[in-house]
Protein backbone atom coordinates (compact mmCIF):
# COMPACT_ATOMS: atom_id res chain seq x y z
CA UNK A 1 0.00 0.00 0.00
CA UNK A 2 1.90 3.03 -1.02
CA UNK A 3 1.56 5.70 1.48
CA UNK A 4 2.84 9.59 1.73
CA UNK A 5 5.43 10.69 4.25
CA UNK A 6 5.25 13.61 5.41
CA UNK A 7 8.24 15.64 6.75
CA UNK A 8 6.99 16.76 9.75
CA UNK A 9 5.94 12.47 10.53
CA UNK A 10 2.53 10.87 9.88
CA UNK A 11 1.89 9.41 6.21
CA UNK A 12 -1.32 9.38 4.20
CA UNK A 13 -2.63 6.48 2.13
CA UNK A 14 -2.57 7.52 -1.76
CA UNK A 15 -3.84 3.83 -2.95
CA UNK A 16 -7.37 4.74 -3.27
CA UNK A 17 -5.81 8.33 -5.47
CA UNK A 18 -7.22 8.29 -9.53
CA UNK A 19 -5.85 11.50 -10.56
CA UNK A 20 -4.33 11.50 -14.15
CA UNK A 21 -2.09 13.54 -15.82
CA UNK A 22 -4.91 14.43 -17.85
CA UNK A 23 -7.21 15.68 -14.76
CA UNK A 24 -3.94 18.08 -13.35
CA UNK A 25 -3.44 21.78 -14.14
CA UNK A 26 -0.03 21.43 -16.60
CA UNK A 27 2.90 22.22 -14.20
CA UNK A 28 1.37 21.19 -11.22
CA UNK A 29 2.59 18.18 -9.54
CA UNK A 30 1.17 15.50 -7.60
CA UNK A 31 1.44 11.52 -6.74
CA UNK A 32 -0.54 8.54 -8.53
CA UNK A 33 -2.08 5.57 -6.85
CA UNK A 34 1.42 3.51 -6.72
CA UNK A 35 3.08 6.69 -5.55
CA UNK A 36 5.01 7.53 -8.34
CA UNK A 37 5.19 11.58 -8.51
CA UNK A 38 3.87 12.95 -11.89
CA UNK A 39 3.16 16.50 -13.84
CA UNK A 40 -0.56 17.49 -15.20
CA UNK A 41 -1.09 18.19 -18.84
CA UNK A 42 -4.52 20.36 -18.81
CA UNK A 43 -3.78 23.67 -20.72
CA UNK A 44 -4.89 26.67 -18.99
CA UNK A 45 -6.23 28.88 -21.26
CA UNK A 46 -5.78 32.90 -19.71
CA UNK A 47 -8.46 35.77 -20.65
CA UNK A 48 -8.73 36.57 -23.84
CA UNK A 49 -11.03 38.54 -26.75
CA UNK A 50 -12.59 36.85 -29.89
CA UNK A 51 -13.71 38.54 -32.89
CA UNK A 52 -16.02 36.89 -34.75
CA UNK A 53 -14.52 35.67 -38.44
CA UNK A 54 -16.24 33.43 -41.21
CA UNK A 55 -14.44 30.47 -39.57
CA UNK A 56 -15.86 28.99 -36.38
CA UNK A 57 -14.10 30.02 -33.07
CA UNK A 58 -13.42 26.85 -31.31
CA UNK A 59 -12.64 26.78 -27.77
CA UNK A 60 -11.39 22.99 -27.02
CA UNK A 61 -12.59 20.14 -25.19
CA UNK A 62 -10.69 19.57 -21.77
CA UNK A 63 -9.10 22.97 -20.97
CA UNK A 64 -9.34 24.74 -17.98
CA UNK A 65 -10.39 28.29 -18.33
CA UNK A 66 -8.59 30.53 -16.15
CA UNK A 67 -9.41 33.48 -17.18
CA UNK A 68 -12.66 35.04 -18.83
CA UNK A 69 -13.60 34.67 -22.71
CA UNK A 70 -14.98 37.40 -24.56
CA UNK A 71 -17.02 37.36 -27.67
CA UNK A 72 -16.44 40.44 -29.07
CA UNK A 73 -19.87 42.30 -29.91
CA UNK A 74 -20.79 45.02 -32.16
CA UNK A 75 -23.69 47.60 -31.78
CA UNK A 76 -23.52 47.76 -35.69
CA UNK A 77 -24.64 43.93 -35.97
CA UNK A 78 -28.64 45.22 -36.80
CA UNK A 79 -31.21 43.84 -39.76
CA UNK A 80 -31.08 47.80 -40.93
CA UNK A 81 -27.41 47.17 -41.79
CA UNK A 82 -27.17 43.86 -42.87
CA UNK A 83 -28.29 43.14 -46.93
CA UNK A 84 -31.97 42.14 -47.09
CA UNK A 85 -32.67 38.16 -46.71
CA UNK A 86 -29.11 38.02 -45.42
CA UNK A 87 -29.02 35.99 -42.34
CA UNK A 88 -25.75 37.16 -39.91
CA UNK A 89 -25.40 35.57 -36.13
CA UNK A 90 -29.26 35.07 -36.24
CA UNK A 91 -30.00 38.52 -37.19
CA UNK A 92 -31.88 38.61 -40.45
CA UNK A 93 -30.80 41.71 -42.34
CA UNK A 94 -34.23 44.17 -43.97
CA UNK A 95 -31.36 46.25 -46.07
CA UNK A 96 -31.91 47.12 -49.88
CA UNK A 97 -29.96 49.70 -51.20
CA UNK A 98 -32.06 50.26 -54.29
CA UNK A 99 -35.46 49.89 -52.77
CA UNK A 100 -37.51 52.05 -54.66
CA UNK A 101 -37.10 52.29 -58.50
CA UNK A 102 -38.81 54.07 -61.21
CA UNK A 103 -38.70 54.67 -65.02
CA UNK A 104 -40.06 56.46 -68.12
CA UNK A 105 -39.37 57.63 -71.32
CA UNK A 106 -38.19 61.48 -72.34
CA UNK A 107 -37.99 63.28 -75.98
CA UNK A 108 -36.49 66.24 -76.14
CA UNK A 109 -33.11 67.67 -74.18
CA UNK A 110 -34.35 67.91 -71.02
CA UNK A 111 -35.89 65.66 -68.51
CA UNK A 112 -38.10 67.05 -65.61
CA UNK A 113 -39.27 64.05 -63.55
CA UNK A 114 -40.86 63.72 -60.16
CA UNK A 115 -40.04 59.74 -59.49
CA UNK A 116 -42.10 60.36 -55.38
CA UNK A 117 -38.73 59.24 -53.92
CA UNK A 118 -35.13 60.67 -53.29
CA UNK A 119 -33.21 59.33 -56.26
CA UNK A 120 -29.88 57.81 -55.62
CA UNK A 121 -29.02 57.38 -58.65
CA UNK A 122 -29.88 58.08 -62.53
CA UNK A 123 -29.17 56.14 -66.25
CA UNK A 124 -30.90 58.04 -69.06
CA UNK A 125 -30.15 56.16 -72.43
CA UNK A 126 -31.54 56.87 -76.20
CA UNK A 127 -33.85 54.28 -77.74
CA UNK A 128 -33.36 56.94 -80.90
CA UNK A 129 -32.84 54.33 -83.71
CA UNK A 130 -30.98 57.32 -85.77
CA UNK A 131 -27.82 56.91 -83.76
CA UNK A 132 -26.05 53.89 -81.55
CA UNK A 133 -29.69 52.66 -79.84
CA UNK A 134 -28.73 52.00 -75.79
CA UNK A 135 -25.77 54.00 -75.35
CA UNK A 136 -26.07 55.53 -72.29
CA UNK A 137 -26.15 59.50 -72.36
CA UNK A 138 -26.20 59.85 -68.28
CA UNK A 139 -25.30 57.79 -65.51
CA UNK A 140 -24.95 59.88 -61.81
CA UNK A 141 -25.11 59.48 -58.63
CA UNK A 142 -27.37 61.94 -57.06
CA UNK A 143 -27.41 61.45 -53.58
CA UNK A 144 -25.19 58.75 -51.18
CA UNK A 145 -26.88 56.41 -49.49
CA UNK A 146 -26.91 58.39 -45.71
CA UNK A 147 -28.76 61.32 -47.97
CA UNK A 148 -25.72 63.84 -48.70
CA UNK A 149 -26.18 64.86 -52.25
CA UNK A 150 -23.29 64.32 -54.55
CA UNK A 151 -22.21 66.74 -57.13
CA UNK A 152 -23.00 67.10 -60.65
CA UNK A 153 -19.37 65.99 -61.37
CA UNK A 154 -20.96 62.31 -61.08
CA UNK A 155 -22.25 62.43 -64.62
CA UNK A 156 -21.15 60.62 -67.68
CA UNK A 157 -22.54 59.77 -70.96
CA UNK A 158 -21.18 55.89 -72.22
CA UNK A 159 -21.63 54.66 -75.30
CA UNK A 160 -23.10 51.00 -75.42
CA UNK A 161 -19.82 49.06 -75.46
CA UNK A 162 -19.02 50.84 -71.76
CA UNK A 163 -16.62 53.48 -73.31
CA UNK A 164 -17.08 57.16 -71.52
CA UNK A 165 -17.63 59.37 -74.39
CA UNK A 166 -18.26 62.97 -72.67
CA UNK A 167 -17.71 63.84 -68.71
CA UNK A 168 -19.47 66.96 -67.08
CA UNK A 169 -21.00 69.55 -69.36
CA UNK A 170 -24.39 68.69 -68.22
CA UNK A 171 -27.04 70.09 -65.55
CA UNK A 172 -28.36 68.10 -63.36
CA UNK A 173 -30.60 68.69 -59.91
CA UNK A 174 -31.41 66.26 -57.62
CA UNK A 175 -34.54 66.88 -55.22
CA UNK A 176 -35.79 65.04 -52.45
CA UNK A 177 -38.65 63.74 -55.47
CA UNK A 178 -37.15 63.69 -58.14
CA UNK A 179 -34.29 65.07 -60.46
CA UNK A 180 -34.03 67.77 -63.33
CA UNK A 181 -31.33 67.18 -66.18
CA UNK A 182 -30.28 68.98 -69.34
CA UNK A 183 -28.35 67.77 -72.14
CA UNK A 184 -28.30 71.54 -74.35
CA UNK A 185 -24.92 72.65 -72.69
CA UNK A 186 -23.11 69.36 -73.40
CA UNK A 187 -20.73 69.72 -76.48
CA UNK A 188 -22.06 67.84 -79.06
CA UNK A 189 -20.62 64.44 -80.10
CA UNK A 190 -21.03 64.19 -83.71
CA UNK A 191 -24.17 65.76 -83.49
CA UNK A 192 -24.97 62.86 -80.91
CA UNK A 193 -26.67 64.93 -78.09
CA UNK A 194 -27.78 68.15 -78.86
CA UNK A 195 -28.31 66.71 -83.00
CA UNK A 196 -30.08 63.32 -82.62
CA UNK A 197 -30.45 62.58 -78.93
CA UNK A 198 -34.33 63.20 -78.89
CA UNK A 199 -36.04 60.30 -77.08
CA UNK A 200 -34.77 57.53 -75.01
CA UNK A 201 -35.91 56.15 -71.68
CA UNK A 202 -34.54 57.29 -67.64
CA UNK A 203 -33.97 54.59 -64.99
CA UNK A 204 -34.12 55.83 -61.26
CA UNK A 205 -33.05 54.12 -58.08
CA UNK A 206 -33.91 55.72 -54.81
CA UNK A 207 -33.85 55.69 -50.91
Amino acid sequence: MPVFIHSSGGGVDISSTTAKKEDVLSGKVFYLADGTKAQGSIESISSKEHTPTVSDIIIPSGVYIAGDQVIKGDANLIASNIKSGVNIFGVLGNYSLASKTASGTFSGYTLKVNTGFRPLGVIVYTTNSSYNTGDVILAARLFTSSGGYVSSTGAYCYDNNGQRIRTGGSYIGATSNGFEWSASSIDTYDGYINGYMRSGRWYAVGI
